[in-house]
């Protein structure tokens, strides 16, 4: 064999092989990425009931918690989770049941993001969630009670 003919073969399987290494940790590379809050959007579906959906890269699941005193507030902490560059710290609603919606980060006692509804707190709730997997969003129900 020639060293021209050789010199090809070398490169195509080296090619070949650079391909098939990509391709296969191609998978590994792209579930590397950093779990991330991508986007918050607020809907008001009726007088009774307005919907929280959080847009994520990935699946994640969140403790989620109420506080009351002299605001009602609802409590998602997503743990491990970082926020998107875009994403806002606040958001002021249009809603008659929340009021706003706050995004921050806390990185002790564990890294975390916490998502916090402020509410009416001239009302009674039923809290419900629910994640979309196809579209990775996680969706926070908001129904006053004398509505259902």
């Amino acid at each position: 064999m020639s060293a021209k003919k050789n010199t090809t073969l070398r490169q195509l399987i080296t090619a070949a092989v650079a391909i098939c290494i990509f391709v296969c940790a191609a998978p590994i590379w792209l579930s590397a990425e950093d779990p991330l809050l991508e986007e918050i959007r607020f809907e008001k579906i009726s007088n009774g009931e307005e919907r929280v959906f959080l847009q994520f890269n990935g699946e994640y699941f969140p403790e989620i918690f109420a506080m009351e005193g002299e605001k009602y507030r609802i409590v998602c902490d997503f743990i491990d989770v970082g926020i998107a560059k875009g994403v806002k710290r606040t958001t002021y609603t249009s809603g008659e049941l929340i009021k706003q919606i706050r995004v921050g980060t806390h990185r002790i006692p564990e890294r975390k993001i916490r998502i916090v509804l402020d509410l009416d707190s001239g009302r009674r709730y039923d809290i419900g969630q629910h994640f979309f997997r196809k579209e990775k969003i996680y969706a926070v129900i908001i129904k006053a009670e004398e509505f259902h």
